[in-house]
């Protein structure tokens, strides 16, 4: 049982720490994206480096704190570990997936128009049936 604790508050832990991280440093650079500013390269490993860095304490407190925890270190810096990656780019992967989805569907409908305004306007006249 204190194992399955460990994991969970492992989980917790890391999952909100990896989405502050993302809230932090990357959505701003997808905003700016979106808005068509260019992120410089400087920037990108500006946020990089930051990244990493806080991944240290993040994962160095439930060190600290192995004494007072009711439940073992390994698992829940294991689990931790997980989360905070997993959290961090989710919503990043999540991002450009959406992203990629609408350029598709923006590139299909292109592709149906051209087709249309191919196909000439013999194909599209009205049937004399009556209908």
């Amino acid at each position: 049982m204190s194992t399955a604790a460990a994991i969970i508050a492992g989980v917790i832990w890391g999952g909100a720490c990896g989405f502050g991280k993302y809230l932090l440093l990357w959505r701003p650079l997808f905003d700016a994206a979106e808005r068509d500013e260019v992120a410089s390269q400087s920037r990108v490993g500006r946020n990089s480096t930051l990244s990493l860095l806080l991944d240290l304490p993040i994962l160095f407190l439930p060190y600290l704190l192995r004494n007072l925890l009711p439940f073992p270190l390994a698992p829940c810096l294991i689990a931790t570990a997980i989360a905070l990656s997993v959290c961090g780019r989710w919503p990043l992967l999540w991002r450009v997936h959406e992203q990629r989805k609408a350029e598709e569907a923006a590139a299909a409908a292109e592709a149906a128009r051209e087709a249309a305004e191919a196909a000439g306007p013999e194909e599209f006249a009205e049937d004399d049936s009556g209908f």
